[in-house]
């Protein structure tokens, strides 16, 4: 997967030939085979996929982030062809700047915005392979272990030297969200 840099697809994106890049975010049965109908449909419409990222998975349904490179023809005829695949329903077409794993960092964020009951997880979760640690976990204050991510250690105490964050703000404790630390080792 190359990254697509911003220059090269935000010259005249109008213009006939013109490569653009985009990110088509889809929601689809969560069955195999259907993933492979809409990168199939794709790639007879001349896209090129650079990445896929799997956003959701929930009672039978996906919703999924397709970057993709796009040349020279209206974006309206992706979104009019993936409704004929069926199961598949188009939630949303943009430009994009970058393919996602070029900055890992921002494909958190994104899931922490896209399901915010889930954020304080997703972080934990992403923190081992955000920054090349072995682990992560989330403790109160007190150091009571609230999450651990899968590697973990089954009695999860902190390593020699490893202190908890605070999660103040540099404007001082937040009022509105209980205080917690996060710990990555």
């Amino acid at each position: 997967m190359a990254v697509v840099s911003a220059a090269a697809c935000c010259r005249d994106p109008g213009g006939e030939g013109a490569l653009i890049l985009l990110r088509l975010r889809i929601e689809l049965p969560d069955q195999p085979g259907s993933l492979g109908r809409v990168t199939w449909t794709l790639g007879v419409l001349g896209a090129d996929v650079a990445q896929i990222y799997v956003l959701e998975r929930d009672a039978g349904r996906a919703l999924d982030d397709i970057t993709l490179e796009w040349r020279g023809q209206p974006r309206d005829r992706l979104l009019s062809a993936l409704p004929s695949i069926p199961g598949v329903r188009p939630v949303g077409l943009w430009s994009a700047r970058y393919t996602p794993e070029a900055m890992p960092e921002l494909g958190v964020m994104s899931a922490m915005v896209i399901a915010p009951e889930r954020a304080l997880s997703t972080l934990m979760d992403a923190t081992p392979v955000v920054l090349a640690a072995s682990w992560a976990c989330v403790t109160e204050p007190e150091g009571g272990v609230l999450l651990a991510s899968p590697d973990a250690p089954a009695r999860t105490r902190l390593p020699e030297g490893c202190r908890p964050a605070s999660s103040r703000s540099p404007r001082g404790p937040s009022t509105h969200a209980r205080p917690y630390r996060a710990i990555s080792c």
